[in-house]
């Protein structure tokens, strides 16, 4: 192409069809490790029929040389001034015509040529200094791309870099951004070389500024811009020429998209010029054509001979020495629509001209045809010499030339090849290169002169590690040589040798921004573990720094780190990370100093809590990322460490395994296990109470495997109460997932619960109300996070007796207690309370305990069975009303739950008896003690003196032989008594230093006041269900009730309970001689004898009698039980129940 002041062209596309809907589709620029620009994004909708209205104008013929569709170009207009300065460029010219090396001193040359540079008489100590002459060049050099190719052409960098070590301070400075503003244009491989060569050490020394060289690598990153365009001097005729076309796209419509960069010499006036970007003209002045007018885009379509057409200025204001992207799309109207231009500059739809221009259309054009509807397209890095192949893909069959589609770069017109860091760099090694530096960072610099060398550290870990950064985020291939070489393995080396004072807010904010590329980055993800495992997961290199670093950094890995990307997860190695973790708060971040019982060395303790909890969220978030939504019963926020666990779960399978997380837990079952310093343990043990709430499906089979449950019971035996209220905590999410089965498996071959009872007390003289309401929680399995201190409300009667055995376990805890604790007896109340208002209306809770073995000897120690105050008879209230319950339900609706009666009696006699057992001995040993203190004042008082004080002779031989009489009855009571020093433990703790401990051994059964209650309240319950029947208001009568089937089991528990007491209320009576004779006497006034000495009072065992022939009249004689059944079951004679009923 050829067109009148065109100035640059430097890639050229052109599509057929104007329907395109993007034109990133083709990537004319192959090199992988140029930042590109953001692609275009072109789509247009031409069904839209807004638009700008058009303005008809008269142009003049204008004589193209070559007409073309128009495609994508890469522009870059470098506008050169004709007018320089040529004055001074003719005084230089005369100093180097006339230098006679012969004749002319070095002083008269360099005289002159500042004198020429300054424009007058050169002065040092004022105005006109050398670093004002570099300073300028800089700012010549960087305003314009074309005075960087110069410098470029003649190695400049190259010649700076030899004269860098001997330059003062200020000269240096300059030179170093002369440095960076060259570099970040270009730098080839002989550059790179020299550069690196430059930070080389002398002798364990820098040589003078040469670390200053590491500022021009953290700028060369920053380039902007292609590695090779086209560039045009702006000259007339100067341009690309097409081939001649055989047709025109005219039924699809067309697209001329390119990248362009305006770069006038002058501001003044480049307005003056008239730049064309394309122009495709007929040899008669019709078609289209698009230039400048100063920084402003006109687009002109001309349609007839006398010049009539179109044209639209767009309204966008270009940068100058900025690349931007322009795409205009030619769309012609279908179905009676208007033609039309769109404008697209930097991805934006910025205008739109209407054209009246009919032509006959055809198909929309899709995406996935564009390359096959490419006219031509010109990349600069496919030319030979002057010809610019054409680079359309082979697919395209349509062939829109004449004859060779290759175009000609007119004169002018140059192809510009620059050299990348990343291009640089992989030619001589890869990044590997620069990772010596990190050896160096400690390496002091050489002062002024070669003998003078500073202690001064010149060099910082933070440029480095911004330079890597860079590289990281703008090169694919740095990426992968990263990978390879191991490069975060080094440098985390390098950091942990060198001073600690590298490690400070840029370099943790640089690391944090690689690992956020990284995360996001498709390719990154091993690179990303690599920085993890060396660098971030490393405390001995974070250890020594600033506790805000660290405090930075865990906040990091805490709350934004898993939270970047999804796939993040499978992606981290969990097992190794964790333990490390582990292994940080064991050695470096513990609280309390563990050296004298776990043998670990401390090495500091500067904001400690702070990154401890950040570590620990760390890692629950680790193990909780990958986590199914549907396994995690607990929905509740991870900030609300006190939200309740929601009821209604389903337990954890043994056999569901949705994720192996076993290695992690172990690491940190591991650390509770071996650390013993409290302070070190709570809130590591915290986070796995957590982790069990919140991702039970993974962690309950977890830790069954590794044995959990050891590490739970050796924190029990812990001194501290929280520790062991937190394993409790742990104890009871473990039961509240598992399985019955894991539970039987886990607990019942070891008896834990026994153990948990042992481990309790160990270090404790009793129970508290934050273990109760633990244990309380763990067995209804209601599990909360908090501990709660004091007394809480009634529980709901909805929850049940998940873990029963628990039951006892709390009854022994408050029995084995300190009795005299002030919260004991509130405890017991407590305790006594729930049970009984969980089994109040619950069928389940109250089957559950009389499912249990001898649940009667834990309820009935609750009691106290001779109560001395309020408070004991009050738990003996409760105790007796719990009874009722349980002994009325088991007889109401167990099978065989007579036998649950007899259980009772026999198990409360033996309590009774124990109870009253040791009120003997108690009253035996005060009167012991009494007999002994009467000795020691006998022994005393030595001979006796008989005083006559008032005191008759006679008197105080009477009160020395009553003295002596009580210590014989004393003596004769000793020997009643069987002694027995092994079964010393057996009736109670009797510390009697006179008596020895006598063997208690269980009487014959005798009534107390405990069975004459329980027997009355199961009688009234009784009484209450008959007295039902009768008032029922239905046609049902009693008979039909007793008979009913659904109360078969009531009748025959009461019979049985008739049969088993009716012979024992007789004997009370006096036997059945004494009581027909008193029922046969005509005035009543045979008095009845307890003969058999029951100790049951006669009004009472009367009034039990008479209740039992009413209960008997309904249960017996009005049913039709079978008597045969119930007799073989107690091994009685046939009749016996019959007999003993009838005699009532």
């Amino acid at each position: 192409m050829s067109v009148e002041n065109a100035r640059t062209l430097d890639v050229t596309k052109i599509t057929g069809g104007g329907n395109e809907q993007n034109l990133s589709e083709i990537d004319l620029n192959d090199d992988e490790n140029e930042p590109k620009s953001p692609p275009a994004k072109i789509a247009q909708n031409v069904d839209d029929p807004d638009s700008s209205p058009s303005k008809s104008l008269e142009f003049a013929p204008t004589v193209a040389v070559a007409v073309a569709p128009s495609a994508v170009v890469r522009i870059s207009l470098s506008n050169v001034s004709k007018n320089g300065d040529v004055k001074s460029v003719n005084q230089f010219g005369e100093i180097f015509a006339n230098l006679q090396p012969e004749k002319t001193s070095n002083k008269e040359i360099s005289y002159s040529i500042f004198n020429t540079l300054v424009g007058g008489i050169f002065d040092v100590e004022h105005k006109f200094i050398i670093a004002e002459i570099w300073s300028i060049f800089i700012g010549i050099a960087r305003k314009s791309h074309k005075n960087l190719e110069c410098c470029r052409e003649i190695s400049l960098i190259s010649l700076i870099l030899d004269r860098l070590s001997s330059c003062d301070l200020i000269v240096a400075d300059l030179l170093i951004d002369l440095l960076s503003v060259l570099a970040n244009y270009s730098v080839n491989v002989k550059e790179i070389k020299k550069f690196l060569h430059s930070l080389k050490t002398i002798d364990g020394y820098w040589p003078r500024h040469s670390a200053k060289l590491l500022y021009v690598l953290k700028q060369m990153p920053k380039r902007d811009g292609p590695d090779t365009f086209f560039t045009f001097n702006g000259a007339r005729k100067c341009g690309i020429q097409i081939p001649p076309l055989t047709k025109w796209p005219y039924q699809n419509g067309w697209t001329f998209a390119t990248w362009f960069r305006i770069d006038p010499s002058s501001a003044a006036n480049y307005e003056m010029h008239i730049p064309y970007l394309y122009s495709f003209r007929t040899s008669k002045g019709l078609g289209y054509s698009c230039h400048f007018v100063g920084y402003c885009l006109v687009v002109t379509s001309l349609k007839t001979k006398t010049g009539k057409g179109y044209q639209l200025c767009v309204k966008y204001e270009l940068q100058p020495r900025k690349w931007h992207h322009v795409a205009l799309s030619h769309v012609y109207g279908r179905w009676g629509r208007p033609n039309e231009v769109q404008c697209f500059l930097d991805g934006q739809h910025v205008a739109t001209l209407d054209m009246a221009w009919h032509v006959n259309t055809s198909d929309f054009l899709f995406d996935g045809k564009l390359a096959d509807s490419l006219v031509f397209a010109y990349c600069p890095k496919n030319c030979d010499r002057q010809l610019c192949l054409e680079s359309s893909p082979k697919e395209n069959n349509v062939n829109y030339f004449q004859h060779t589609p290759h175009a000609l770069m007119l004169e002018g017109v140059d192809v510009i090849h620059t050299h990348s860091i990343y291009s640089s760099l992989h030619s001589i090694g890869g990044i590997q290169m620069l990772l010596p530096l990190f050896n160096c960072l400690d390496t002091p610099q050489m002062e002024f002169g070669t003998n003078e060398r500073g202690c001064k550290l010149s060099l910082h870990s933070s440029t480095l590690i911004s330079v890597f950064a860079q590289l990281t985020q703008l090169s694919p291939s740095i990426r992968d040589q990263m990978t390879q070489t191991k490069a975060f393995l080094v440098i985390g080396n390098a950091l942990c040798k060198a001073s600690k004072r590298h490690i400070d807010d840029h370099v943790t904010d640089s690391l944090i921004l690689i690992s956020q590329y990284l995360i996001n980055c498709p390719n990154g993800q091993n690179l990303l573990r690599h920085l993890f495992d060396h660098i971030l997961f490393n405390p001995q290199l974070w250890i020594h720094a600033a506790p805000k670093l660290q405090i930075r950094l865990y906040t990091y890995l805490a709350y934004e780190f898993l939270t970047g990307c999804p796939q993040l997860y499978t992606n981290v190695r969990r097992v190794s990370t964790i333990m490390q973790m582990m292994h940080a708060l064991k050695y470096y971040y513990w609280v309390e100093n563990p050296l004298e019982k776990s043998g670990v060395k401390p090495k500091g303790l500067d904001e400690i809590l702070k990154i401890r909890s950040l570590i620990l969220l760390f890692i629950r978030k680790l193990l909780l990322k990958h986590s199914d939504p549907t396994n995690l019963h607990n929905n509740y926020s991870e900030s609300d460490d006190s939200a309740p666990v929601i009821m209604s779960i389903s337990p954890v399978s043994p056999g569901l395994h949705p994720s192996n997380k076993e290695d992690e837990l172990q690491a940190m079952l591991n650390y509770l296990t071996s650390i013993s310093e409290e302070e070190n343990l709570y809130d590591v043990l915290k986070t796995v109470i957590t982790l069990l709430s919140e991702d039970p499906a993974n962690m309950v089979p977890a830790f069954d495997k590794k044995k959990g449950l050891c590490t739970i019971f050796k924190l029990l035996s812990s001194k501290n109460e929280s520790i062991r209220l937190s394993a409790l905590k742990l104890f009871g999410y473990f039961l509240y997932r598992s399985t019955g089965k894991r539970k039987q498996d886990c607990l019942a071959p070891y008896n834990l619960f026994q153990l948990l009872v042992e481990r309790l007390l160990s270090h404790s003289n009793g129970i508290s109300f934050a273990v109760y309401n633990v244990l309380f929680e763990i067995m209804t399995e209601s599990i909360t996070l908090d501990i709660n201190h004091n007394r809480t409300n009634d529980p709901d009667k909805r929850l049940k007796f998940e873990n029963p055995t628990l039951l006892k376990v709390i009854a022994n805890l408050i029995i084995q207690s300190d009795q005299s604790k002030d919260d004991i007896h509130d405890i017991r109340q407590k305790f006594l309370s729930d049970i009984l208002h969980l089994t109040v209306d619950s069928r389940e809770n109250r089957r559950t305990i009389l499912q249990m073995s001898v649940w009667q000897e834990w309820l009935i120690n609750l009691s106290f069975v001779f109560p001395k105050n309020e408070n004991e008879h009050a738990a003996f209230k409760i105790v007796c009303r719990i009874f009722a319950i349980l002994l009325h339900h088991a007889v109401k609706l167990e099978f065989g739950g007579w036998r649950v009666w007899v259980d009772t009696l026999a198990i409360v006699h033996s309590k009774c008896s124990f109870e009253k057992f040791k009120l003997e001995m108690l009253q035996m040993n005060n009167c012991s003690s009494r007999s002994k203190s009467i000795k020691n004042r006998r022994r005393k008082s030595g001979d006796l003196k008989i005083v006559e004080n008032g005191f008759s002779t006679s008197q105080i031989v009477k009160d020395l032989i009553a003295d002596l009489m009580n210590v014989i009855c004393l003596d004769e009571e000793e020997e009643s008594f069987v002694y027995d020093d092994e079964d010393s433990k057996i009736g109670g703790n009797f510390s009697n230093p006179i008596l020895p401990k006598p063997v208690y051994r269980t009487p014959e059964f005798k009534w107390s006041h405990v069975h004459v209650t329980m027997l009355s309240d199961l009688l009234t319950n009784i009484e209450a269900d008959v007295n039902l029947w009768k008032s029922s208001s239905t046609s049902i009568t009693l008979i039909d009730h007793a008979n009913d089937s659904e109360n078969a089991v009531f009748v025959v528990n009461t019979v049985h309970i008739i049969s088993q007491l009716v012979d024992n209320l007789v004997m009370a009576c006096g036997g059945l001689l004494p009581l027909l004779a008193a029922a046969t006497s005509p005035n009543s006034e045979l008095e009845i004898v307890d003969s058999f000495q029951q100790n049951l009072h006669m009004e009472k065992a009367v009034h039990f009698l008479v209740r039992f022939a009413n209960l008997a009249d309904v249960m017996v004689f009005a049913t039709a039980v079978n008597f045969a059944e119930m007799e073989q079951e107690k091994n009685m004679p046939a009749g016996g129940i019959l007999r003993q009923c009838l005699r009532l």
